[in-house]
């Protein structure tokens, strides 16, 4: 990949990722946990989680934002994708064509990650730690395309006009949140918060390895 797009799109990423975190602070009053914390509604981003062991040769993966509330347990993959995007909820791989000063025609063709594949694998790395733990709950996999507008995806080249779980921006995102009902009670948030500090903590130390194993 050519070092000045992937410089570009790393600071882009970074700032849509920002743009979520403020989002969900200031829509649903998302705030970092401490050990003394006594509300329930609390965000994590870039947290590492350590992988199952059969995925060793991945020892952490990094989640964007883990939104913890009553209304339960949601791991959020934030893309800061324009233009059009193409792909099916299941399929290994989506494009989107968007224009581009880094090409001679004016447009790029970008193939990446499904990020709800992405995303899965992150679900099941927070399920295992529940499982570690002994505790059940369900975990919501949501992904952002944070600069799509309403023209973000063409329809019927999802299957359908919608995808669950899909949003356009963290605005609709927080909204969608709203209307859920609670499923947790206020010690479950808090226990689960708890659980999810101890490793939101040691994020920064074992980010050199993190990236040891996802270097290009």
């Amino acid at each position: 990949m050519d070092s000045q797009f992937k410089e570009v799109t790393s600071i882009r990423g970074l700032a849509a990722e920002y743009h979520v975190n403020n989002t969900l602070n200031r829509e649903l009053g998302a705030v970092r946990y401490t050990p003394y914390s006594q509300g329930d509604s609390f965000l994590f981003d870039g947290i590492l989680i350590p992988t199952p062991v059969q995925d060793r040769r991945q020892p952490f993966t990094e989640i964007d934002h883990l939104y913890v509330s009553k209304r339960g347990v949601f791991a959020i993959e934030t893309k800061s994708i324009s233009g059009k995007v193409y792909g099916e909820k299941d399929s290994k791989k989506w494009n989107s064509a968007q224009a581009s000063s880094f090409k001679k025609d004016g447009l790029y063709d970008r193939g990446f990650t499904n990020p709800f594949r992405q995303n899965a694998f992150h679900v099941s790395a927070i399920n295992n730690l529940f499982k570690e733990a002994c505790f059940k709950a369900w975990i919501n996999n949501y992904v952002v395309l944070v600069d799509a507008n309403e023209y973000g995806w063409e329809q019927g080249h999802w299957g359908g006009d919608k995808v669950d779980g899909l949003f356009l921006s963290a605005k609709e995102l927080a909204a969608h949140i709203l209307t859920m009902p609670d499923k947790l009670t206020h010690q479950e948030v808090l226990r689960i918060a708890k659980l999810l500090h101890i490793h939101y903590t040691t994020t920064k130390d074992n980010m050199a390895e993190f990236k040891l194993h996802h270097a290009d």
